[in-house]
């Protein structure tokens, strides 16, 4: 009976409504060729030269009636500004009611 109330609600929502909602996933496997120092200890940078798992980027576009948000995570400790500056280039709508840098957590 469940299940046909869900197929029900699909039959009775417009199309319309329907049709401005969109999502979009995507992930990518970021790890560096060859191996990067490895940093966020104490003390100097130390090379690296082993992988125990691999470093990606996800990202989460969800978009509805012409607004759009983008939730993005990165496996990384640091992001050098150099970096930082060649990623916002190719952004190129930031909305400036809600802040490009300084969100973060750690799990």
């Amino acid at each position: 009976m469940k299940h046909a109330a869900v197929f029900l609600a699909i039959l009775i929502i417009p199309q319309a409504a329907i049709a401005e909602f969109h999502a979009a996933i995507a992930y990518r496997v970021v790890t560096p060729k060859p191996l990067l120092p490895m940093v966020g200890g104490v003390g100097p940078a130390s090379p690296a030269n082993e992988t125990r798992g691999d470093l990606t980027v996800r990202a989460l576009v969800l978009e509805n009636g012409g607004t759009r948000v983008a939730i993005c995570s990165a496996d990384f400790i640091g992001f050098p500004s150099p970096l930082c500056r060649k990623v916002r280039a190719q952004v190129t709508a930031i909305s400036t009611s809600f802040p490009s840098s300084g969100l973060g957590t750690h799990s």
